[in-house]
């Protein structure tokens, strides 16, 4: 009796299906929310990003039989995992550093920007400056030191802006050092320090005042230049709180791999 070799049927893919279905979901939401609420890009590019990770595995799903496929697969998949573990990690670290510290005992307080609206302070910048009020008025003999650098189009700077408002709400003007030179939260770090410097004050222990969500990143920049580093949170708007949150992990990440590792 003659025996035949039945093929076995080919399984149909219907985990990759719906990988690739749930990604193409994420990529449309996240161009569509980018598109409609500019505030939210930050999640956005997150959902996009996300979105096309999970097409790329979906995809690897489509050739059962190939075993390059399958190799590819699982490259896929642990990029993909690895990103993900690294952004609950650094969210991680941002929401455990998103409060002020307890005993705070310093000289300066350091306001760092956080952007304009013409000559007023943005929603997170008047945070901030509303924070470093309350604890001038606890703490009377503490300085302020505003850092924020030019304002494209306009004569002042933002350290300019950060010192009408603080002075403007009762603030003695002889109290505020104004840093106006620098664009990126490392320059008003490093220039603030050499403002310090040049005052020859013998401790140099400064709070960072700064919004909730951006403290883990400025008290680590700051513990390169100073000895002593405290922080004080200012709540975040929660029109922006979302984007922000998303915002920062791609910034840390930025800081971590080329800064730190590559020196760039």
């Amino acid at each position: 009796m003659e025996t035949q070799n039945l093929e076995k049927p080919r399984e149909t893919p219907t985990g990759g299906v719906q990988t690739y279905m749930a990604g193409l979901v994420m990529v449309v939401a996240g161009v569509v929310l980018a598109g409609v609420f500019l505030q939210a890009l930050y999640f956005a590019v997150f959902l996009i990003g996300m979105g096309m990770g999970l097409i790329g595995c979906g995809l690897t799903f489509f050739d059962l039989n190939c075993r390059r496929q399958l190799v590819v697969r699982k490259c896929l998949y642990s990029v993909f995992v690895f990103w993900l573990l690294s952004f609950f990690i650094v969210e991680g670290l941002i929401f455990l550093a998103a409060k002020t510290d307890a005993d705070i005992a310093v000289n300066y307080l350091i306001v760092l920007g956080s952007g304009t609206r013409g000559d007023t302070p943005s929603p997170t910048l008047k945070s901030r400056l509303d924070s470093s009020m309350m604890w001038l008025g606890r703490n009377p003999d503490l300085k302020l030191i505003v850092s924020g650098g030019p304002i494209k189009g306009k004569p002042f700077s933002e350290a300019e802006v950060m010192k009408r408002y603080l002075v403007a709400n009762g603030v003695d003007e002889n109290k505020i050092i104004v840093e106006e030179l620098s664009t990126t939260t490392r320059e008003n770090i490093k220039y603030t320090k050499q403002l310090i410097d040049r005052l020859g004050t013998r401790s140099q222990a400064v709070a960072v005042v700064t919004s909730d969500f951006h403290l883990f990143r400025a008290k680590y920049l700051a513990r390169k230049y100073y000895p002593e580093v405290y922080g004080i949170a200012s709540a975040t708007p929660l029109r922006s709180r979302i984007n922000n949150i998303f915002r920062e992990y791609f910034a840390i990440m930025k800081l971590l791999i080329l800064h730190e590792f590559f020196e760039i």
